[in-house]
């Protein structure tokens, strides 16, 4: 059997997998809490540094207090902010004329291989070394290591039929290599 994909990427779809990477994927989520329990503590240091140059002028307490309302908001915000950071990111390097990911390219998908033709590069993996799919609200993720992944936007699929074959498919791949390596 044999897929083939045309596909056009956006700025909302790179966003979009960035978010979900973030939120969904365990790499992701072990990015996150790290930023989470690391947060308080550049605060202390910060809140302690000031406490140390004007300990004559501001109360320990009111720099505790301080850091605890800082700590709270970067926990609480960790996910907009690392959002936020990435979109600033994306525009800059836009700016640069860096392209942080392919607009146009055609993904095919045999019964060994999965391959995505760009215009500057071509990846070629063994369907027996791809490590997850998801299947997003807006596309299909497929995970050939911890951070990296194909994305095929839900738009890209002729109609839904093909959608849920071809995500059969990969799952199926994935389950018999998961299978054999144990």
């Amino acid at each position: 059997m044999e897929y083939k994909f045309s596909v056009a990427l956006t700025d909302d779809d790179y966003l979009a997998y960035n978010k979900f990477h973030m939120t969904t994927h365990p790499a992701g989520k072990r990015l996150l809490t790290k930023m989470r329990i690391a947060i308080p503590i550049v605060f202390l240091v910060v809140f302690a540094v000031i406490g140390i140059v004007q300990k004559d002028t501001i109360p320990p307490r009111l720099l505790g207090i301080l850091w605890v309302v800082a700590s709270v908001y970067g926990i609480v915000s960790a996910k907009r902010l690392t959002m936020r950071a990435t979109k600033k990111n994306l525009k800059r390097m836009k700016e640069k004329g860096v392209n942080l990911y392919s607009k146009a390219s055609t993904i095919t998908c045999d019964d060994e291989y999965i391959t995505e033709v760009t215009p500057e590069t071509e990846v070629k993996k063994k369907l027996s070394t791809l490590k997850q799919i998801y299947v997003a609200q807006t596309a299909v993720y497929i995970y050939m290591e911890e951070s990296r992944a194909f994305l095929i936007p839900l738009r890209a699929f002729p109609d839904e039929q093909t959608r849920v074959e071809f995500t059969k498919f990969i799952q199926q791949k994935i389950a018999a290599n998961s299978t054999a390596t144990q």
